[in-house]
């Protein structure tokens, strides 16, 4: 995954999509954990392929790897095994600390979606003719921002008594 992001070779990336997609057939994981994962990125996706087509083929490949190699890491490996091996091949303690808090920081994040959309749901405002529109869609992203700045601040605020 490594060599995937830090090279621009066609030829390199499309080895290591290969390795990847059989990575991902070989863990017997149901594709819709993939497709799950390309729905947030793929409209930024087709907004690249509207300027480059270049461009948009090597960050294809690189995204499409790294979601593929990070869905057979996250569903066959325990998050502490991951540190551990993190560790064996000499990664920084504290780079395997972000990694750490970043995964369980992302928990947190999907849960505050959750309650936002349940709450959405409860409103009505599917029940509408327009799903959102521009104003309840700019509220709901600002009280997402919202909650993670104020989640993000306690966060700090326990690392730093922790002696972080």
């Amino acid at each position: 995954m490594i060599l995937a992001l830090i090279t621009n070779n066609k030829l390199i990336l499309s080895g290591v999509l290969v390795f990847a997609l059989l990575l991902f057939l070989l863990s017997k994981i149901k594709p819709k954990v993939f497709l799950r994962r390309m729905v947030f990125v793929t409209p930024f996706l087709l907004f690249l392929l509207l300027f480059n087509i270049n461009s948009f083929l090597v960050v294809s490949m690189k995204v499409f790897s790294s979601i593929l190699i990070v869905a057979f890491i996250t569903n066959n490996f325990s998050l502490y095994s991951v540190s551990g091996y993190l560790k064996k091949i000499g990664i920084p303690e504290y780079i395997r600390d972000i990694f750490l808090l970043a995964f369980r920081f992302s928990f947190d994040l999907v849960s505050d979606v959750k309650r936002i959309n349940k709450a959405v749901k409860i409103k009505g405002v599917y029940n509408r003719k327009k799903l959102f529109t521009y104003s309840s869609l700019g509220n709901l992203i600002g009280i997402f921002f919202v909650r993670s700045v104020a989640r993000s601040n306690n966060v700090y605020k326990a690392m730093k008594l922790k002696g972080y």
